[in-house]
């Protein structure tokens, strides 16, 4: 639609050229961004290269080529981008599909959509995203947004695992539309916050906390508080921020270690572009003797401070998983199926003590003080950590099996009790119905109760309809989440803010939840036990708990509910087993959960 057809505060402006050689591509304006998208995402092209957006653009001479573009114009130059609506990223890979989709479920906490490449493959993901922006914005603050949100990836995804092409960022530069084999995806959430990104993203980044907080330049301590910025470009004091920083962890009584590994995960995430590691740990230990020094000797600094030496990036070795802390009669399934499928035994292992937990529920529970009240039912909250492609799902999914198989035999019982509950229900409404005509209900006439749903597995619920499962289930049930990345990122949305709550206090296992609704009504749980099973990249996890122990939004104790969280070392060689499992091992493992459910 033509700029003269369409005004408006929810107005987008925007250009749309033929191909990548139209310099002077049309101006465009839809209505609001529901009909940007849509127009977006109907010019398909049917090669790379064709069609594209790109910002609005004001007309004027080309001032850097005049003899070869004769005339006025709206020529794609940084001196005419316009205000616009939107934000425009070029994803040019992802180091593996996994981070490919950690990154559009974050992008799923804004309103946008995404769309794949020419060049896109199911094992080598490309993809481009826009967002929409509360108000418009100029050439150079959307280049401060996207890198600000750049930051924002990297951070959740994990700094190497997205190339960003950030020339899209500037406006003139072509955002070429979907090709007709493209898959596209569309984002519903918020708006991008212009003025609380920009606010967040200062030229001169803002140290002091509210109150007048100040730092102690000799002994590197930051006092009454800290604003840790989220992010930091070049020239806004990248390494004062890293000084003052670890500072205020010193001052939380951090030891050295931690405050390092700190201040190098906050480098990678929030500093852009990140320092070098060497510098990064020189600027951690650059105080950290002085708390324990005369102030009058820190003149001399270099005699105090030895040289940091280099810090190899590598993780401890892990302990072996001992089978002897099993039972003899769930080990030996579990090493018959870490054997079969080449995955170390932590994987089965953690599956089936979580499997045990729910299976038992809420029926036992064990007292932890002699005198007192305080009684904790089974349940168990499981995650199984490790890169991509290493064989995580199939081994939990051979523990839960048993579960499975007594969640499909609920299924059918609840149909059968369904079905008599109809007729139950049909013969007490006739008999009202002729007590009526008789003036008189006849003495113990009872309604037959609506039957409840046994459940022993769940994969994905609104957190209401949990309520109700808990409500029928007060043994408790388990939660399997094949992605735990999904099931983090959902619950850091504004409007999941009750569904976490449900989480946490379902992990105890004794506490009720009731909600109120327009629709459904009231529905109580007298007793919420939640058991949680799942899988986890590394680089998706460092994120998440970096939140959690640098006081971020996830300080919550969430995560640190997952007791049995593993991260073992990987299996050297793949080995492919072909054989027959391990029959009475397996009966004899079903069996035991059977016994164990009610």
């Amino acid at each position: 639609m033509s700029t003269s057809d369409v005004q408006g505060e929810a107005a987008v402006h925007f250009s749309l050229g033929k191909n990548k050689y139209d310099n002077a591509p049309a101006q465009m304006v839809c209505r609001d961004f529901d009909e940007f998208e849509a127009t977006t995402l109907a010019a398909r092209s049917p090669q790379k290269g064709l069609t594209f957006i790109c910002a609005p653009l004001a007309a004027g001479p080309h001032y850097q080529k005049p003899t070869d573009n004769l005339g006025e114009s709206h020529w794609r130059l940084k001196d005419y981008v316009r205000e616009r609506r939107f934000l425009a990223f070029d994803f040019d890979g992802f180091a593996d599909p996994a981070a490919y989709r950690a990154t559009m479920v974050h992008l799923a906490k804004y309103r946008g959509f995404g769309y794949t490449t020419a060049s896109h493959t199911p094992q080598a993901p490309r993809a481009r995203a826009v967002l929409a922006a509360t108000r418009p914005v100029s050439r150079s603050q959307a280049i401060i947004l996207c890198e600000a949100l750049q930051a924002e990836m990297t951070k959740v995804v994990g700094a190497d695992a997205i190339t960003f092409d950030a020339s899209v960022y500037r406006g003139e530069q072509p955002v070429y539309t979907p090709v007709v084999s493209s898959e596209t995806i569309h984002f519903d959430g918020q708006l991008v916050d212009v003025d609380v990104l920009l606010r967040y993203t200062p030229s001169v980044p803002a140290f002091h906390a509210a109150g007048g907080a100040s730092l102690n330049s000799n002994l590197g301590v930051y006092r009454n508080g800290f604003a840790v910025p989220d992010l930091v470009e070049d020239g806004q004091g990248r390494e004062t921020i890293l000084i003052k920083y670890a500072g205020h962890l010193r001052s939380k009584g951090l030891d050295q270690c931690t405050i390092e590994r700190t201040l190098l995960d906050y480098n990678q995430c929030h500093i852009h572009p990140p320092l070098c590691d060497d510098l990064v740990i020189d600027k951690a230990r650059r105080y950290q003797q002085a708390t324990n020094v005369n102030a009058a000797h820190l003149a001399n600094e270099d005699a105090i401070l030895p040289t940091p030496s280099v810090l190899a990036e590598h993780l401890p070795p892990v302990p072996r998983f001992h089978l002897k802390l099993l039972p003899n009669e769930i080990a030996d399934y579990v090493q018959d199926v870490s054997e079969r499928m080449c995955c170390p035994p932590d994987f089965p292992g953690v599956a089936a003590m979580v499997a045990m937990s729910a299976a038992i529920g809420s029926r036992i529970h064990c007292k932890p003080y002699a005198n007192g009240n305080w009684l904790v039912p089974a349940g168990a909250w499981g995650m199984v950590v490790s890169p991509p492609s290493a064989v995580k799902s199939p081994p939990l999914s051979e523990m839960l099996r048993p579960l499975y198989k007594l969640d499909k035999a609920a299924a059918s019982q609840f149909a059968e009790a369904i079905v008599q509950h109809d007729i139950q229900k049909q013969i007490y409404d006739n008999a009202v119905k002729a007590s009526i005509k008789q003036g008189v209900l006849p003495a113990g006439l009872v309604a037959p109760k609506e039957p409840a749903m046994t459940r022993y597995v769940v994969n994905d619920s609104t957190y209401e309809m949990l309520v109700a499962i808990a409500a029928a289930n007060p043994n408790g049930f388990l939660i399997w989440r094949d992605e735990l990345m999904g099931w983090f990122h959902s619950l850091n949305k504004e409007n999941q803010k009750e569904a976490r709550g449900l989480y946490l206090t379902g992990w105890t296992g004794t506490e009720g939840y009731a909600t109120d609704r327009v629709g459904r009504g009231h529905v109580r749980a007298e007793r919420v036990n939640l058991s949680l099973l799942g899988t986890i990249q590394p680089h998706v996890l460092r994120g998440i708990v970096h939140d959690a122990v640098a006081g971020g939004a996830g300080d919550d104790g969430l995560v640190a509910r997952f007791q049995l969280a593993v991260y073992p070392d990987p299996v050297p060689t793949y080995t492919k087993v072909d054989r027959q499992p391990n029959l009475q091992a397996m009966q004899h493992y079903e069996n035991l959960i059977q016994k164990l459910a009610p």
